[in-house]
C-alpha cells in the first residue's frame, strides 16, 4: 500500500501474501496475525503459518506486479511485508516477474528482506536473471536476523548476491549480535561472475536496522543489545536505524540514549526521509 507505519520505508508492496515459520524470529509474526484478521473479515478459513500449510497460505498476485508503476513520486518500497519473496512455494517465474516490475520502476528504491537467503542465492544461480538484463541499481537486498546463529547462517549468503545496498534487519532483536566481521572493506571472494565484482555498489553490510518485538506476546529486548549494534555501526561508518523498543505497542521514533537513530545508506532520497550517514 502507498503508505505504512514502518519507519524505515515509505510504502509496502505485497505481490505475495502468506509464509511459514522457520526460526525464533518468526514465533510472533505480525504478518501472520494480520493475515488471520483479514481472512476472518472475508469469512475465509485461516490456517497457522506452518510449513505443512504453505501450499494453502502462500498466494501470489500477478495483478499487483505493476502497482508501483502507478506511484509516480519516488519512494522507498518494502517488498512483501506480508510474505517472503524467496519462500520455496513462490515459483521462479514469479520472482522474475517481481524483479522485472522493480526494474520497470526506476524512480523507486525497493527493499527486499528475506529469512531465506539460501533460496535467494539458488534462484540467482539457476535463473541467471541478472545476466539477461541491466543491473538493478534501485534494489536493496537484506536478511532478517534475530540472534547470532541467524546472523552467522544468513549474512554470508547475502554477501554473495549483487545489490545496490546489502542490509541486515535485526528485528525482533532477541539477543546480542556481533556484525563486525561483515563490515568489509572489500568484496568477499564469492562464486559470482566477475561482472558483479566490478559493478556492484554494495560492499559488505551497508545498513543495519534494529528493533524490539511488538504485539501481545512480545519478548523483551535489552537496550544494551541495540546499543551494541549502534556502536558497531558507528565504528564502521555504517548507517544505523533504530526502529522501536519492545512492547505491546512500542512508540514510534524512539530515542536511544537521547538520540533518534534514523540513518539511511547514501543514495536516492524519498518524500519523507533523507538519506544520511
Amino acid at each position: 500500500m502507498d503508505r505504512t507505519k514502518i519507519a524505515w520505508t515509505d510504502a509496502t508492496w505485497n505481490p505475495i501474501v502468506g509464509c511459514s515459520k522457520i526460526s525464533a524470529g518468526c514465533a510472533n509474526c505480525y504478518a501472520e496475525r494480520m493475515d488471520k484478521r483479514i481472512r476472518a473479515a472475508r469469512g475465509e478459513e485461516w490456517r497457522e503459518w506452518s510449513a505443512a500449510n504453505s501450499e494453502y497460505n502462500v498466494r501470489v498476485y500477478p495483478e499487483r506486479i505493476e502497482q508501483p508503476l502507478h506511484w509516480k513520486k519516488p519512494r522507498r518500497i518494502f517488498v512483501n511485508s506480508m510474505s517472503d519473496l524467496f519462500h520455496p512455494f513462490v515459483p521462479y517465474w514469479f520472482i522474475n516477474a517481481v524483479f522485472e516490475g522493480m526494474g520497470n520502476a526506476p524512480q523507486h528504491t525497493f527493499q527486499v528482506l528475506t529469512k531465506r537467503p539460501e533460496q535467494m542465492l539458488k534462484w540467482y544461480r539457476i535463473t541467471n536473471f541478472f545476466g539477461r538484463r541491466d543491473y538493478l541499481s534501485n534494489v536493496w537486498l537484506g536478511v532478517s536476523v534475530e540472534n547470532q546463529r541467524a546472523a552467522d547462517e544468513r549474512i554470508p549468503l547475502l554477501l554473495q548476491m549483487p545489490a545496490a545496498v546489502r542490509f541486515v534487519s535485526c528485528e525482533p532483536l532477541l539477543d546480542m549480535i556481533d556484525l563486525s566481521k561483515w563490515f568489509a572493506d572489500e568484496l568477499p571472494d564469492v562464486d559470482s561472475p566477475r561482472h558483479w565484482q566490478k559493478t556492484a555498489n554494495a560492499i559488505g553490510i551497508n545498513w543495519v536496522i534494529a528493533g524490539g518485538e511488538s504485539g501481545p506476546k512480545f519478548r523483551p529486548m535489552n537496550l544494551d543489545w541495540a546499543r551494541s549494534l549502534r556502536d558497531q555501526c558507528v565504528g564502521a561508518d555504517v548507517p544505523f536505524f533504530f526502529k522501536q523498543e519492545s512492547g505491546l505497542r512500542p512508540a514510534t521514533n524512539p530515542m536511544l540514549d537521547g538520540v533518534e537513530w534514523h540513518q539511511f545508506p547514501r543514495g536516492k532520497t524519498t518524500r519523507r526521509k533523507s538519506a544520511v550517514v
